[in-house]
């Protein structure tokens, strides 16, 4: 939106703030969630355990790659938004079909399950908890603050 640009009315306004807010979950919204999951993950991950059966790719095309993140078209309805962000890092070898994420954090896959040796490791339910009650929630907020201002949206909280 430009700045000082003026509206007809407010069907108009709102239609340019959801577009702006969309652009902004999707850019700068995106990188601190994916920065925090990302965190997470060599915290809980890559640094409790070293594979025996398989090379990490790591940030390489690999679980912690930041390209492996993808987020689904934000929804905004009156009073609500919904996003999903996936990280759709396929396996290698013999999981080569499958997303890792899943065989990792749970006990459905390989992780957990004793016979492989190697523990659960989840790692998102920490990243989503940090962002709703430590820092890295003002860093979120921050982020869409200066999105929104970025894209001629002057927003302030009190």
């Amino acid at each position: 939106m430009a700045k000082n640009k003026t509206v007809s009315d407010l069907s108009q306004l709102e239609s340019m703030f959801a577009i702006a807010l969309k652009d902004t979950i999707n850019n700068e919204v995106f990188d601190v969630i994916r920065d925090e999951l990302i965190m997470e993950m060599e915290r809980r991950v890559y640094d409790v355990y070293q594979p025996k059966r398989y090379e990490r790719r790591g940030s390489s095309g690999g679980l912690k790659d930041p390209d492996n993140f993808v987020i689904s078209m934000p929804y905004i309805s009156d009073k609500k938004m919904s996003f999903l962000i996936e990280n759709v890092t396929k396996g290698n070898g013999e999981n080569l079909d499958e997303f890792i994420n899943e065989l990792i954090e749970g006990l459905d896959g390989f992780a957990g399950n004793p016979s492989t040796g190697m523990p659960a490791r989840p790692y998102t339910e920490y990243a989503y908890s940090n962002l709703i009650s430590s820092a890295s929630r003002n860093d979120m907020l921050e982020a869409l603050y200066s999105g929104l201002r970025k894209r001629g949206f002057n927003v302030s909280v009190k």
